[in-house]
């Protein structure tokens, strides 16, 4: 079998722009840029054809994998779930169901309580793209500052007062401790004062006799 040998006419690979458009087809599954070559001749572009096709290959499934599962993420979670069992239950009390059995109290109350976190709801509310479709009071709610927060901030507020207020008094005990010490040092020193000031009147009229009576 002749295969015609490769020029600038059938080789894409002379120039940058061409070669890069040549792997292009590669990844589209065009193999054409190469076919002027014998793969059995040629058992390295035979090689690097089964590694570009093999990597090429798992790149592009973990990247589809990848996103995927990002998807699967974002749609499977309890809103989702929720939602759903709502619709399956909605056409099975339609169709599956004779009138009597819709009027039992016992299975459908007029009244529903749902209980939640101020949090949760603004996730939710913000993952719905079409928010139009929501009752206007739950948009004021979400909008509204969440009390948890507001009750941490008041904690803390209360909380930062009152390490003041300690502080204040414990300051104004210290120095009403500083002035009584001082006040009872004062004290002592001129009791001290009184108590010494006759003896040594006593001891210095002795001395004097003393010196007198030794000049004498």
């Amino acid at each position: 079998m002749l295969i015609e040998t490769p020029d600038d006419n059938t080789n894409w690979f002379t120039m940058l722009s061409t070669s890069i458009l040549a792997v292009y087809f590669i990844l589209a599954g065009d193999s054409s840029s190469v076919s002027s070559w014998a793969l059995k001749n040629n058992w390295t572009l035979a090689f690097l054809l089964v590694i570009f096709s093999f990597f090429t290959t798992i790149y592009l499934l973990n990247l589809f994998i990848s996103l995927l599962g990002n998807a699967i993420d974002e749609r499977n979670n309890e809103e989702s779930f929720l939602l759903l069992r709502g619709e399956i239950l909605s056409e099975i009390e339609l169709f599956w169901m004779l009138p009597h059995q819709r009027r039992k109290s016992n299975w459908f109350p007029e009244i529903l309580y749902y209980k939640d976190s101020v949090k949760e709801l603004k996730k939710y509310i913000e993952s719905i793209e079409d928010k139009k479709t929501l009752h206007p009071k739950i948009l004021e709610i979400t909008k509204s500052e969440d009390s948890e927060e507001k009750l941490k901030n008041q904690i803390d507020e209360a909380l930062t007062n009152k390490i003041k207020e300690q502080k204040n008094q414990v300051n104004e005990i210290k120095a009403e401790l500083r002035n009584q010490v001082n006040e009872i040092k004062g004290e002592l020193n001129s009791q001290i004062n009184e108590i010494l000031k006759d003896p040594l009147d006593k001891i210095n009229k002795l001395i004097e006799i003393t010196e007198k009576k030794e000049s004498v």
